[in-house]
């Protein structure tokens, strides 16, 4: 009977809740002469609750001592600078395992209540590579400032001007997260979704008045994986109802994520062709090498995620596919002059670590005074070359199948790609999309492009187009203009738009509509129409 009841856990809609208990607890009387206090079922839910928070530390970060704007900051009636930090201890191996958080409140407000203003994590890819990099150069309240790269300013167009900011360093090891065993080491996206689920659970505990917000699950490239495996996770808890606290999950928003590799590593040629960086005959050639790589990807899918062999099989995958990518970047390099290209943005050449120089993001989150701030005693790296290796045996799997359910359940679902990336180019990300089987497919597909409209802000700014949309349902497509990898960093004004839009359940491209907008130019281009570059690729490999 105790078992019966531990089953059922009491939120802070107690009411219905209980009722569900005392129901329980009744079939499991009729079967037992022992006697079961109703009150068991709430001691039960505090210890649960009790558990999961104690492996949770916050601590209060003030970051005005490195800001250079205060004075035009005073204006605001809320703490600007205010945010708060923290590590989750993981249990599932050593308990030596610590996965590091920022939280960032709202803000503007504008909801009726608290719990309606949206809760946006964020989970940067790699594998490995810290989401303070998001925080500080894409979306985050505070950037670098221009004149004094150990200040941080205002950013004017912060994602959480949409809502709540919640940047995790995932999986452990990453950014600040930390780990004193090799045994704690992620490999594969159970182990990624269900520590961020722990995760979640102990800060929605831990902070009540947030147990009801509305959360969407968002990241870029590599979290093409982690964030329909995550979204997932708590998708199927909230179906079963055995977590301590139902996620309000409403949706998930991946940036030129790595998905669904097979058809992704498919586009390469094409993308490259289409935008004019490699030659016909090179796009022809690459093109000889992609039955072996589909092959592969295929074994890779049909083992055991968590067993050496399949490991293996995995990696040979890797090994097999990259020679597509790797081909076409050599003769684009080529046609550049020698230079290598930005895998991260065709338009500019690779000139740093990353192709981007993050180097203030190194001096300023190493420094001792900031490191105190955020309670955290680490060196800090963008990327952890162990984490990224670890979860290699993952990079050819399949998180496309993750996402149906979700989208006909009714959670909203937004994948947007710069149309200037190339390593998870808006090509590869727009044909997976349509290939996926979920009940709005043909809707979706017959959808035509329609242009993504910003609105002036009314400070004489005026309407632009940020690229086009194709959406239908609970499932939208962005293309980006003028972007790279980084949408928000590339487009900041545009990606807060369209994430707000989202948040709000709003078509994403154009908002809750008006008048016809007065555009002030077209975009540098909407990159190559598909099926023009399909057709291109198919004359050169008929030569």
């Amino acid at each position: 009977a105790r078992d019966a009841a531990r089953r059922q856990r009491v939120t802070r809609r107690g009411g219905r809740e209980m009722s569900r208990a005392l129901v329980a607890l009744s079939a499991a009387l009729a079967l037992s002469a022992r006697r079961v206090d109703a009150n068991d079922v709430v001691d039960d839910a505090a210890r649960t609750r009790d558990a999961l928070t104690s492996r949770l530390t916050t601590k209060t970060v003030r970051l005005e001592r490195f800001a250079t704007d205060l004075e035009a900051l005073a204006a605001n009636d809320y703490d600007e600078y205010a945010a708060s930090s923290g590590y989750f201890a993981l249990n599932r191996t050593t308990k030596d395992a610590h996965m590091f958080y920022t939280f960032f409140d709202a803000r503007s407000g504008g909801a009726e209540s608290e719990d309606a203003i949206p809760i946006i994590l964020w989970l940067t890819g790699g594998p490995g590579c810290s989401s303070e990099l998001a925080a500080l150069y894409e979306n985050g309240p505070f950037a670098f400032d221009d004149d004094d790269a150990t200040k941080l300013k205002r950013r004017k167009y912060a994602w959480n001007d949409a809502g709540r900011l919640l940047y995790v360093d995932s999986p452990v090891n990453t950014g600040f997260s930390y780990s004193s065993s090799r045994r704690d080491a992620a490999k594969d996206e159970t182990t990624v979704a269900n520590d961020l689920l722990e995760f979640l659970y102990a800060f929605m505990l831990s902070r009540p008045m947030l147990v009801d917000a509305p959360v969407y699950v968002t990241g870029e490239s590599y979290a093409g994986h982690y964030v329909p495996a995550f979204a997932r996770a708590i998708f199927d808890a909230n179906a079963r109802d055995d977590g301590p606290v139902r996620i309000n999950l409403q949706g998930l928003a991946i940036g030129n994520g790595l998905t669904d590799p097979a058809i992704q590593y498919a586009a390469y040629a094409d993308y490259s062709l289409g935008n004019d960086i490699v030659s016909a005959a090179t796009a022809k050639q690459t093109a000889k090498k992609l039955p072996s790589c589909v092959e592969k990807i295929k074994s890779c899918a049909s083992g055991k995620t968590s067993s050496k062999e399949n490991r293996a099989e995995c990696l040979d995958a890797v090994d097999s596919c990259q020679a597509i990518p790797e081909a076409l970047l050599e003769d684009a390099a080529e046609r550049n002059g020698g230079k290598a290209i930005n895998v991260y943005d065709i338009r500019k050449s690779c000139d740093a670590e990353l192709c981007y120089d993050f180097s203030a993001a190194e001096a300023f989150l190493n420094r001792k005074d900031v490191q105190e701030a955020f309670g955290v005693s680490k060196k800090w790296e963008m990327c952890d070359a162990s984490v990224h290796q670890d979860m290699m045996g993952d990079w050819m799997h399949d998180y496309e199948t993750l996402i149906p359910d979700m989208i006909e359940a009714g959670i909203r679902v937004m994948i947007y790609a710069g149309e200037d990336d190339f390593i998870c180019n808006w090509l590869g990300n727009l044909r997976w999309v349509k290939a996926m089987q979920w009940n709005g497919r043909e809707a979706f597909n017959a959808a035509r492009p329609e242009p993504f409209i910003i609105q002036g802000a009314g400070d004489g700014e005026d309407d632009v187009v940020g690229g086009d949309v194709r959406e239908h349902g609970g499932l939208s497509f962005v293309k980006i203009s003028e972007a790279g990898h980084m949408v928000p960093m590339d487009q900041p004004r545009n990606a807060l738009t369209m994430i707000q839009r989202f948040v709000n359940n709003e078509p994403i491209a154009r908002g809750r509509g008006g008048d016809e907008p007065k555009l002030s130019a077209a975009p540098r281009r909407f990159g190559p129409v598909e099926d023009d570059v399909v057709g291109r690729l198919a004359v050169a490999t008929q030569k």
